[in-house]
């Protein structure tokens, strides 16, 4: 039988400051700007195995997450996220077939992602 994962976890906080749209989600008190929010957070997960022998796995990670947003007026809001912050490499999905065949996939690097939202 394949060894389960032994730990796995997500955390994420966001500071604002008083949201325009009145919206509550503070974590902090830690006011940039009232247009301006920011974010960090970390996924981590220890190792796992991929055969039913435990003797093929790939090591745990810890991977770094941020955002940071303006809201340009109530409508409107741009936003950046910048996931895998330390551009750490780490495998997402890992299977075995025979001592000859293994499969890890990597994840994907650094990645930057901008957004515009607006809300009618």
């Amino acid at each position: 039988m394949t060894k389960p994962v032994e730990l796995l976890g997500s955390f994420w906080t966001l500071a604002v400051g008083a949201d325009p749209l009145g919206d509550q989600r503070c974590l902090h008190d830690f006011r940039i700007r009232v247009e301006i929010a920011a974010g960090a957070g970390f996924t981590g997960i220890s190792h796992r195995y991929a055969d039913t022998e435990n003797t093929a796995g790939v090591p745990g990670y810890v991977v770094f997450n941020a955002m940071t947003s303006y809201s340009v007026n109530q409508h409107f809001k741009l936003q950046l996220n910048l996931n895998n912050v330390t551009d750490k490499l780490y495998f997402t999905s890992i299977y075995y077939v025979d001592i000859a065949e293994n499969h890890a996939l990597p994840a994907a690097g650094r990645l930057a992602l901008g957004t515009a939202n607006y809300r009618f």
